[in-house]
Parts: C-alpha cells; structure tokens; sequence
C-alpha cells in the first residue's frame, strides 16, 4: 500500500520500475508526451530508450550510490512539474499576444475609421463653407455707402520714393 501511494502522483507517465541487479539500484521507464523537456543531473541520468511522433520513452537511473527509489519519483515529479509550467507560462504568453493583437486590432480599426470618415467628409464640408461664405466680388454695405470688398496693400505707401544712397571712394554717404 505504501509504494502505491508513493507512485500515485506520476501514475499516468510510469511504465515499469525495476531493479538493476549488476549495479544494486532501481531504474524508471517513463513516457513523456512530445516536445516536453528532460534532462539527468549529477546524481539521476536520464537515457533516451525510444523516441516517437507521439512522445519519448525515458529509463531514469542513479549515476551513483545512494539515490534511492524515492529520489527517482522525485525526479519525474520534477520533470512532470517543470513541463507543466512551461505549458502553463506558454499559455500566458499565447493569451497576452491574443490580447495585445486584439488591442492592435481595434485600435487599427478606429484609425481606418476615422480615415474614411475624413476621406468621405472633407470636401463636403468645403461645400458648405463655400455656400456660407459670400464670393469676393459682392458688395458689402458698411453704413449707407457701398464699398467693393478690395485687397489690402502692402509695403511701401503710393508715391513713396526709395532713396538711395551712394558710397564715394572714401566711403562716405552722399
């Protein structure tokens, strides 16, 4: 009862343990599903014994003495954990890119939005301006006379001469 109790938290991944007769310790077989992540240390070694689409057969064995049957539950419970949280971690990740491209996108659609919107109205409202504002060439009544609208003018006043001076050789002014 009590070994079965200790094999219960990697009771789905064992598939034999045994014991090594020539070396006096015992050696796991375990299957791991595709793409999960193994790998022996200074005291556990971990040895590839067949490799397919759908997952990878492992013989997990002490490299030393001492290491008991106990330890090798400890190991696969430690791959077993460390794979679910690379799992768990590349969902979080998968999520967040979903979120973000999410995000992106709406952002991107109330851009385009807007684009459109500028693109459709812009020139409509030119039209309005144009029917709101009166042409130049109308009159504009200011009290009881009538002035035609008229461009302002610039620079210098009608009639204003540019005087010019002279340098002499001396570079005096005349």
């Amino acid at each position: 009862m009590q070994v079965e109790e200790g094999l219960k938290p990697i009771e789905g991944y064992m598939l034999s343990l045994r014991r090594d007769t020539m070396n006096g310790w015992y050696e796991m077989e375990i299957g791991l599903p595709a793409g999960w992540i193994f790998r022996g240390n200074d005291y556990i070694e971990c040895e590839v014994v067949n490799e397919t689409k759908a997952g990878t057969l492992i013989k997990i064995y002490p490299k030393t003495e001492g290491v008991l049957v106990d330890d090798l539950i400890s190991f696969v419970q430690l791959i077993l954990s460390t794979n679910s949280k690379i799992a768990e971690k590349e969902k979080e990740f998968t999520d967040s890119l979903e979120l973000s491209k999410e995000q992106l996108n709406a952002v991107a659609k109330r851009f385009y939005t807007e684009l459109d919107d500028l693109k459709k109205k812009s020139f409509t409202t030119f039209d309005t301006e144009l029917k709101v504002k009166p042409p130049s060439s109308q009159l504009i009544k200011v009290g009881d006379d009538s002035k035609q609208m008229s461009k302002r003018g610039r620079g210098r006043p009608p009639g204003a001469k540019n005087k010019k001076k002279t340098v002499g050789v001396t570079g005096t002014t005349k």
